[in-house]
């Protein structure tokens, strides 16, 4: 085991971890991910400037600042293998990540009438709201 030291500054409270990505929760309720971002499951809008692996597809070594997620309040965090489920203090829920099977909960066409394959940025789901 080694110290993840991107992570001193700030007082870690609750951890969740997918199939490769990693995500942690601040006492302030930010949220810090890194690992594989290839599906979006990182919650970055912007993907082209992260390094590449030996496949070519984007990562994130060091936990860095869910920057969409800011001005929430995140009380919980669940990984799955290419997507991530953030709860807000409020009861909102927000997905990212792949979409294959639906697992964001939410129905979004592209123009071709197809889901999208990744979500990139933290998006509420709708369906669980007024109930």
């Amino acid at each position: 085991p080694k110290k993840i030291d991107a992570l001193d500054a700030v007082r870690i409270v609750k951890l969740a971890c997918g199939d490769s990505h990693s995500t942690a929760i601040t006492d302030d309720g930010k949220v810090y991910a890194w690992g594989a971002a290839a599906c979006g499951q990182l919650g970055f809008e912007e993907l082209r400037h992260l390094p590449k692996d030996t496949e070519g597809s984007p990562f994130e070594s060091k936990p860095q600042l869910v920057s969409s997620l800011e001005s929430k309040f995140i009380v919980a965090v669940s990984c799955g293998e290419a997507h991530t489920l953030a709860l807000t203090s409020d009861g909102y829920l927000y997905s990212f990540g792949a979409s294959s099977c639906g697992q964001l909960g939410y129905d979004v066409k592209t123009r071709d009438s197809k889901p999208p394959l990744i979500m990139t940025k933290p998006r509420v789901i709708e369906t669980l709201l007024d109930r």
